[in-house]
């Protein structure tokens, strides 16, 4: 009686199949530690990591704008007015101001016991010197100068005679404001005399006669409180600036046209060594020469005290080597440092 074979079973059907074939493709099972699961976790983790390092990146590249944006180069925007001491030449500047017409006047020798005071148009063409007639006219010992709207220059001397000069640089008037040991001059939009002395703490306004308006920033008056003020300026928009000689940074406090207090920020790094000076343009920027540093020009924003610059020179290759002033037109906005070529007038690149 024949026996039937019986059948392999399919365990070893499929162990066959798979010694037969080594080369097929495996069946993909599912359950936890399946291939397809890990996949997925790879590619989550994957995109985190992409995203994490395009964040990392993306702030790289803002970080690196922002620091770019903070250097860039002035642009020269005329001739220099060279050092010496001959007419059309200028040297150790105690102040550069301009008027709306774009003229410059540059008060020089401050070492002398007469001191010069020039006039040059806006192409820095030499125009004028002003001559003193009388003795109680000499520019002997003059601390600051400003312009009004009118083009008007005023000149604050030590002994507290405030000379009113026309455009042309002739004598108009002196009156004499009571400040003990006036250092700072600023003329505002209304056309009176802001005064200050690093020893008074405070800012005191005359009329252009000497009558005596108001006064603010005393201690304790709770007017914004200021402390040995060495600087004033105001901008274009009629907010004046004011630069405190504090210890551990000069710190600037800008008031607006009532006088109220609006800000105060401190200038980190600068150090308060004459002859640093501040002056602000037509659209609310401020500018400080790093006399004693190696940051050239700083500009600040008014509005909010950010630095938002540093220029250590102009586009044409003229380097702000401890640039010795900084003056700047807050009509039209013109730039003009004094450094070692002598007195460069620039203006903002384009942009800025």
């Amino acid at each position: 009686m024949a026996v039937k074979k019986k059948a392999a079973p399919k365990r070893a059907a499929k162990r066959a199949v798979k010694k037969a074939a080594p080369g097929a493709a495996q069946p993909v099972r599912s359950g936890s530690g399946s291939t397809a699961k890990k996949g997925r976790g790879g590619m989550l983790v994957s995109l985190i990591l992409v995203a994490a390092l395009g964040g990392l990146g993306l702030q790289a590249f803002y970080m690196a704008r922002a620091k770019a944006a903070m250097k860039y180069d002035f642009v020269r925007s005329g001739s220099i007015i060279s050092q010496g001491l001959a007419d059309g030449q200028g040297t150790g500047p105690q102040a550069v101001v301009g008027d709306p017409q774009g003229n410059i006047f540059f008060l020089d020798g401050a070492d002398r016991s007469e001191m010069r005071l020039q006039k040059f148009d806006r192409t820095e063409a030499f125009v004028a010197k002003y001559k003193p007639v009388k003795a109680e006219q000499v520019l002997g010992r003059a601390q600051d100068m400003d312009v009004d709207a009118a083009g008007n220059v005023y000149v604050l001397k030590a002994d507290g005679t405030v000379l009113e000069l026309d455009n042309d640089l002739k004598f108009k008037a002196a009156v004499t404001v009571k400040v003990a040991d006036p250092g700072v001059l600023a003329v505002g939009p209304d056309g009176h005399l802001y005064v200050a002395s690093a020893g008074a703490n405070k800012v005191q306004v005359f009329g252009a006669d000497g009558s005596v308006i108001t006064e603010f920033g005393a201690a304790g008056t709770h007017s914004g409180d200021i402390a040995a003020p060495s600087r004033m300026c105001f901008d274009g928009a009629g907010d004046l600036a004011v630069l405190e000689n504090l210890p551990d940074a000069p710190r600037i406090k800008v008031f607006d046209k009532s006088l109220k207090l609006e800000r105060s920020f401190k200038m980190l790094g600068l150090h308060m060594v004459p002859p640093l000076r501040i002056q602000a343009d037509n659209h609310g920027r401020l500018f400080v020469n790093d006399s004693a540093g190696d940051s050239g020009i700083r500009v600040y924003n008014l509005a909010n005290g950010d630095q938002t610059g540093q220029v250590l020179g102009t586009a044409q290759g003229d380097l702000f080597v401890s640039p010795g002033s900084i003056g700047v037109n807050r009509f039209t906005g013109t730039i003009m440092v004094h450094t070692i070529p002598g007195l460069i007038p620039c203006v903002m690149p384009a942009g800025h």
